[in-house]
């Protein structure tokens, strides 16, 4: 499917556009990918288990270097980064829909553009809400952009997990299994993803879900 220029990518954390629309960002001209939860924590000493398993001794830390990993990762697709300061759910401080779809919406306008790659909203509490926050702009806006829903990587690999979304956006929103389109990895995506080190040593240490990213094509879904 051809896609209309220039694209911005809604990202619910600091890797999850490249890890699931990395191949086709990298062939999109001035991409931009806006990361929701990207903010750094107050707490300067606290620390999660997920930023423990990713190498990190505070979680302050470990958002700082992954704003580091995610502009090499965006530098290597010629893709502008936009971080907000929304926190990730593990730092228990979520932001209301409207916040973030204000926010959004406003990194919208102010990039210009015409295609629009938004999160399914799988499985994490935060992908759902970004997901959510994104349709209700979306909804609010009439015209002018092309929407795509994209499955959230390594997330969409979980049995049911898409479909089940699948068949609650087809009832809001008209979205069908026919309007999906699939973009191969690309060597592109590799080097990208291979620059989230403390994020695949997160996902090597639990699961070793790396081949739930780069071992399947990225799926998008056509919106009304």
């Amino acid at each position: 499917m051809r896609v209309i220029d220039p694209v911005l990518a809604v990202s619910p954390h600091l890797d999850d556009a490249v890890f699931s629309c990395g191949a086709l960002l990298a062939r999109s001209a001035e991409p931009t990918v806006v990361s929701v939860c990207a903010g750094v924590p107050s707490n300067p000493v606290s620390v999660t288990a997920w930023d423990r398993a990713s190498g990190f001794g505070t979680s302050h830390e470990c958002v700082q270097a992954r704003r580091y990993e995610d502009a090499q990762a965006l530098g290597t697709l010629g893709a502008a980064a936009r971080w907000l300061d929304f926190l990730d759910d593990q730092y228990r401080s979520p932001a209301s829909l409207q916040d973030i779809a204000d926010a959004v919406g406003n990194e919208i306008s102010r990039c210009g553009a015409r295609t629009i790659l938004i999160p399914m909203g799988l499985f994490h509490r935060d992908h759902v809400r970004v997901s959510e926050a994104a349709i209700r702009i979306m909804q609010a806006r009439r015209g002018g952009s092309h929407w795509l829903a994209y499955a959230d990587l390594p997330y969409a690999t979980i049995p049911g997990v898409a479909s089940m979304r699948l068949v609650e956006l087809y009832a809001r929103l008209g979205t069908k299994t026919k309007n999906c389109f699939e973009e191969p990895c690309s060597s592109a995506k590799e080097r990208a993803v291979s620059c989230y080190q403390s994020q695949l040593r997160a996902l090597h240490s639990r699961t070793r879900l790396e081949s739930a990213i780069l071992g399947v094509a990225e799926r998008y879904w056509r919106l009304r």
